[in-house]
């Protein structure tokens, strides 16, 4: 899909708090308005209850962005919304004591506003919003990171700070591992990445209080299929689910999650007590 860009209105329209109760203007937003007469109000008999409104122009596709402190990253609302020569109305509400919004918009109409990808980074408009990303920016916290990637590898696309970060301790940064085409959680030396298959653990029938009567069972083999020893593999139980254990005895620890580092035959399993 061809990405639009998008255009950043130059004014952003204020209210604190302190200028709430302020008397409205009688007259509405019209065509020849500057930055599509964007206005943000309160109402005075709702405390925390806000409306934006601004002058859709036809042909054009709004998004409204919003901040309460103008540091840091701005946010969007969850709205897309087409312009028809006509006013454009978003009632919300705001906990704080101060609130700022601003509008984006692009040149053109989206057949699919939510489910678009404007920035191309594999997000849809609605996964961004739902993520707190930036729909127009592919690199939201500009760490040379994708939104996407960071996502679907359990990082935050709004930190920068996890760029140099090494979750599977193999002294190979965030950045390092995207640039070189690795899984950051995974262990990957030289660019190697092991494959792994669940073995044994799936559909056994839990009994209150006991261990399954099968561990969980995973193998880990060399790109070549030849088995890997000594790589550490992580178990989790969900909070529902029981705890783990390195074995299925009473004495056994119990942890949420266990890691356990595969045999020389590749193998690595824990036991799950249910709750």
């Amino acid at each position: 899909m061809k990405r639009r860009p998008s255009r950043l209105l130059p004014a952003v329209a204020a209210l604190l708090l302190s200028a709430a109760l302020a008397p409205l203007p009688a007259d509405a937003q019209t065509a020849t308005d500057p930055n599509e007469g964007l206005r943000l109000t309160a109402d005075s008999t709702t405390p925390g209850a806000y409306e934006v409104s601004w002058w859709g122009r036809s042909g054009r596709t709004y998004f409204l962005q919003r901040s309460e402190d103008l540091t840091g990253l701005w946010g969007y609302f969850p709205i897309i919304e087409p312009g028809h020569d006509a006013i454009i109305r978003y009632g919300f509400s705001n906990p704080a004591d101060r609130v700022f919004a601003r509008l984006r918009f692009i040149e053109g109409t989206l057949a699919d506003p939510f489910g678009a990808d404007n920035d191309g980074d594999g997000l849809t408009n609605q996964q961004e919003f739902d993520a707190k990303t930036d729909p127009f920016n592919r690199d939201t916290d500009g760490d040379g990171l994708p939104d996407n990637w960071e996502l679907a590898h359990g990082l935050d696309p709004r930190d920068a700070a996890d760029a140099l970060a090494d979750p599977n301790g193999n002294g190979v940064s965030n950045l390092d591992e995207y640039l070189n085409g690795n899984d950051p959680r995974l262990l990957a030396y030289g660019g190697v990445k092991p494959t792994l298959q669940i073995v044994s653990g799936d559909g056994q029938i839990p009994r209150s209080g006991q261990f399954l009567p099968l561990p969980m069972r995973a193998r880990i083999r060399h790109p070549d299929g030849t088995p890997w020893a000594g790589v550490p593999v992580h178990f989790k139980a969900g909070p529902d689910e029981g705890l783990l254990a390195a074995t299925p005895e009473n004495q056994a620890p119990l942890r949420a999650v266990l890691t356990v580092l595969s045999d020389q035959n590749g193998y690595a399993q824990a036991w799950l007590k249910t709750p």
